[in-house]
């Protein structure tokens, strides 16, 4: 008899393909598919934790080609759970919180549906996986419930991508439920390129280098934990705070100011991810780095509005008077499903929209 499915659905199983054996099985909380396989596999609670707060898993070495070649990893499907929803692949760098978008699948299709996965197979609850995918049941796997599948899509935005070691974050967004069920699974990868765009190590300092003095970074990359950019958003340089030149009445008062004064304090760029925002030295007079705006909203009529790719919001009534949900696409708000299940209604939690 098979377990119940119902919030059992799927996970990336490995960040470079069924072919390539040593990296099966390198993601987050892998080591939980034979104890507690929930937490692997379960839609995320909490959308604004990254990475579903899994912890690290062991880094392995992927190869990646330039925009516009094909990259294929590996997942886990639950027996019947395949289903519409959009599909996305992201790089993160773990240094500056930068998320960089290498693939999606926007709108009703995504990575589940069988004419996407390699073997293009719908798997249904009737049998089980030993009888359905026999040579493709994920290691270590007890449940006999799950298929693991290739799926192949297209690079894009590689020349952004300046981290070497990196966060691979795959997302799958079911449009279809109320309200809206979000997958996500990391897994912890060297980056190395075949060609084209390569990522360099920073150069090894030459003596001359490290005999001078050190001094702090000056700058920083502002990315969203559920925004991917294309590009980094670098802030200037902060200057260095100079001592104000002491008058004549006040020249005790000032060096007794200047012994006594603290070093400057550290702050936190807005807008990386929780619990991992890197220092950034500023000026104890005034700061210059800006806070993360906020997501945007739109309303009736805002479908085809300006946005930054991977924000998610409620659209328009659809020709139901349903609510709808929109995704950033090419820049533009572009619809992504209607509240047709439910009370029909568009409702943001937090910054991100469920069907109610």
């Amino acid at each position: 008899m098979l377990p119940h499915l119902a919030h059992a659905h799927g996970f990336m199983y490995g960040p470079n393909g069924l072919k390539d054996d040593a990296t099966l099985g390198a993601v987050r909380n892998f080591n939980r598919i034979n104890n507690g396989i929930d937490v692997l596999r379960n839609k995320v609670n909490d959308p604004s934790i990254m990475c579903n707060g899994a912890p690290v898993s062991k880094r392995v070495d992927v190869s990646f080609g330039g925009n516009g070649d094909s990259h294929t990893i590996a997942l886990a499907l639950s027996l019947g759970a395949q289903h519409i929803g959009e599909c996305h692949v992201d790089l993160i760098d773990p240094a500056t919180g930068k998320v960089v978008r290498i693939a999606d699948i926007p709108g009703p299709n995504g990575c589940a549906i069988a004419s996407n996965l390699s073997p293009s197979i719908n798997t249904n609850k009737a049998s089980p996986a030993t009888s359905q995918c026999p040579n493709n049941i994920p290691k270590n796997l007890v449940t006999n419930d799950m298929c693991a599948f290739d799926w192949t899509f297209k690079l894009k935005n590689m020349d952004q991508v300046e981290c070497t070691d990196c966060i691979l974050r795959w997302g799958w967004t079911a449009v279809h439920t109320a309200p809206i069920e979000i997958y996500e699974t990391c897994s912890d990868i060297r980056v190395s390129k075949k060609g084209g765009n390569v990522p360099v190590p920073p150069p090894v300092p030459s003596k001359s280098a490290t005999s001078q003095s050190k001094l702090p970074p000056t700058t920083t990359t502002v990315a969203s934990r559920t925004k991917a950019t294309s590009s980094s958003s670098v802030m200037p340089p902060v200057p260095k705070p100079q001592p104000e030149e002491p008058s004549s009445s006040s020249s005790t008062t000032t060096t007794m100011e200047s012994k006594t004064s603290s070093p400057p304090q550290k702050t936190t760029t807005a807008g990386t991810f929780p619990g991992k925002n890197p220092p950034v030295p500023s000026s104890p007079k005034a700061s210059t780095v800006s806070p993360a705006p906020p997501a945007p909203q739109p309303t009736n009529g805002n479908i085809g509005h300006a946005c930054k790719a991977g924000d998610y919001a409620c659209g328009p009534l659809n020709e139901r008077n349903h609510g709808t949900i929109v995704v950033c696409q090419d820049g533009k708000f572009a619809l992504l499903g209607g509240c047709d299940q439910g009370q029909g209604k568009c409702q943001l939690i937090g910054t991100m929209p469920f069907c109610v």
